[in-house]
């Protein structure tokens, strides 16, 4: 069994070789450097693990093994919302992925769809996943889920992050919702000044560990005379606005700066973009939003900020 198993792993190392060397005579210089790595080493970030679980998918397949190879729960979202009629956009990192790498950034880690409220709002009311295998996770679900947008997760999978420790879930997809942004500027400050004290708020009152660079600040927030449920309250009825506006932005988290803010116009309608080897939707608006929150987003960032989230996967 032992000498089987090694040609075995052989015979898998072989072709990843063999994938490599087609990688680097087309030009594929990113895919070429993964693929030395893995499946040799255990992957080190999502892109890593992708392209290994495609050669070990191949492989099964090889073999006849066609129901037990890794699914793309991406794909089954994508599929799902074309056949409701919910429109959807690739979003953040996911969609500078398909217009600077034709798919993952390097270093990225998961996958962003971006949603109007409404189609959101739709989308968490309708979804199923007759197959079990692709669960829905939303705010509200359990006191542990401390996101305030929805995830797609693989139930097949477990998943830890560090910054919220001790909490299982699986490989994801996040989902986003767009909400309209007040037209006025004086008034947006006030409200993403209020959006960025009422998310750090609600962070240190969920989690143990401080998340601030101040702890006397961590201590004051976590133990403000404010519930959970309360800041939710204030969040959804201020923050999340539904009064249309000619503005959209994600409005999720602390994170989103002033300047992510873009036309409504941008979600008016959606394009095909290739991301690998999949064709999903994009907003046509694409340049206007990607330029307004990242600047010149086809030019790689310096290295100290090709950054991931810290976290561990692996099957169940």
């Amino acid at each position: 069994a032992d000498e089987y198993g090694q040609r075995v792993i052989d015979a898998i190392i072989d072709l990843a070789d063999r994938y490599k060397d087609r990688a680097i005579a087309e030009g594929k210089t990113e895919l070429a450097a993964v693929l030395e790595r893995v499946p040799r080493y255990g992957a080190t970030s999502f892109y890593e693990a992708l392209q290994f679980f495609r050669i070990v998918h191949y492989s099964l397949w090889l073999e006849g093994n066609y129901h037990n190879t890794v699914g793309r729960f991406d794909k089954y979202i994508h599929n799902f919302c074309m056949k409701n009629g919910i429109r959807y956009s690739l979003g953040g990192g996911t969609l500078i992925g398909a217009f600077r790498h034709r798919g993952y950034i390097p270093w990225d880690d998961d996958i962003d769809i971006y949603m109007l409220r409404e189609d959101y709002e739709r989308f968490i009311s309708i979804y199923n996943d007759n197959d079990r295998k692709y669960k829905l996770l939303k705010p509200g679900d359990t006191s542990r889920y401390i996101y305030t947008f929805a995830k797609v997760i693989d139930t097949r999978t477990i998943m830890t992050e560090d910054e919220v420790e001790g909490y299982e879930i699986g490989v994801y997809v996040d989902v986003f919702p767009l909400d309209f942004v007040t037209d006025n500027m004086r008034m947006r400050k006030i409200v993403f000044g209020a959006k960025k004290l009422l998310y750090k708020i609600r962070r240190c009152k969920i989690q143990k560990n401080n998340p601030l660079k101040s702890y006397t600040a961590y201590l004051c927030y976590r133990y403000l005379p404010l519930s959970l449920s309360a800041i939710d309250w204030i969040i959804s009825k201020y923050i999340h606005r539904r009064k249309p506006s000619g503005t959209i932005c994600e409005m999720t988290d602390t994170n989103r700066p002033l300047k992510g803010c873009y036309s409504i116009d941008c979600m008016a309608s959606t394009i095909d973009v290739t991301f690998e080897d999949r064709t999903y939707k994009a907003m046509a608006g694409y340049d206007e939003y990607l330029s307004n929150t990242y600047g010149n987003y086809m030019k790689l960032p310096p290295k100290e900020q090709q950054t991931q989230h810290k976290f561990k996967a692996y099957f169940k």
